[in-house]
């Protein structure tokens, strides 16, 4: 075969290349193998259509035991040279609209995760769950969405969600701002309500698991007439057994609640630890009005929780 055949040869093949991976179908293939399985979690990607400097993906899934992650759209502006060179897919802006996170603690797996599955994912703490895809970095997202955490068939949260990430991947340092409205919610009334506004620190590791997490937030009636609270919560995932720890302030400094807790994964173990003093009138702001009574609560107590068991000691 002579040269110019040849070239002619290599410049079709790489043009049926370049071909094939812009059709939507080996696209969605591939992000699905950029974003890699999650233990205990199914990820499902509905379609994507990309360049070599910029994507839109729809209908993005996430499953897990306790919980649900749903994307209508992300647009994403790639860094195609630096991904080029670090094999991974690095985003330098990305763009998620119509996000909703629904949490069910008291389920396992979720609703929607039962469906898919006959059998009972048992809880082995956040570790399994709380990872990031190993191939991914994302510089910078902005985020608009909503969020459900389920406490019961008649009580849950809900709220519109709007945060602003940096440095979303593995070996990272992810910080994050979030703004919402939570409303509380008892057999589809509105029985309370508040603004948020929070803070939020994740320490990644090398392969895309979380070691440390901190959330601090500012919480305040949607009046604004009553001083607001201040909450954290932190997680801290490296050790054998998982720590978490919450607290709630005033802003006067008012130690309202602080809770500490353990799971130790083998046997399934959660011990508590917790204290509570909420004075009279603190909560009153946050009720839309609605009389409430003169609750002067003083609390502190021990719970050991033995999970294979299904033994509680209090």
């Amino acid at each position: 075969m002579t040269r110019r055949k040849i070239a002619v040869a290599t410049v079709l093949t790489l043009a049926a290349g370049v071909a094939i991976l812009l059709l939507p179908p080996v696209q969605t293939a591939i992000v699905g193998w950029v974003t890699g399985g999650i233990d205990g979690a199914e990820i499902t990607v509905g379609r994507v259509s990309a360049g070599p400097w910029g994507a839109d993906i729809d209908d993005i899934r996430v499953v897990g035991p306790v919980f649900e992650l749903r994307v209508d759209d992300v647009d994403v502006d790639l860094a195609f040279w630096s991904s080029l060179g670090h094999l991974r897919a690095e985003v330098a802006t990305a763009t998620v609209t119509g996000l909703h996170i629904r949490l069910e603690p008291s389920s396992a797996p979720s609703t929607a995760a039962s469906a898919s599955t006959a059998d009972p994912v048992p809880f082995m703490g956040l570790s399994p769950v709380v990872r990031l895809p190993n191939r991914l970095l994302v510089h910078h997202a902005e985020v608009e969405g909503s969020f459900e955490i389920v406490v019961s068939d008649t009580l849950r949260f809900e709220g519109p969600l709007a945060a602003d990430l940096t440095d979303l991947g593995p070996g990272r340092q992810l910080t994050a701002s979030a703004k919402s409205s939570i409303r509380l919610l008892q057999s589809g009334e509105i029985r309370a309500a508040a603004e948020l506004a929070s803070n939020i620190e994740v320490t990644v590791d090398g392969v895309g698991a979380v070691d440390h997490a901190t959330a601090e937030a500012e919480i305040s009636a949607l009046s604004g007439s009553q001083p607001g609270l201040r909450a954290q919560v932190s997680t801290d995932l490296t050790g054998p057994n998982e720590a978490y720890e919450f607290t709630v302030h005033t802003a006067r400094e008012h130690r309202l609640v602080e809770v500490a807790a353990d799971f130790e994964p083998e046997p399934r173990r959660l011990t508590t630890r917790w204290t509570a003093s909420v004075p009279p009138g603190v909560l009153a702001a946050f009720a839309r009005g609605r009389p409430l009574p003169e609750l002067d609560l003083e609390s502190t107590g021990e719970a050991d929780l033995a999970l294979d068991a299904q033994r509680l000691k209090v």
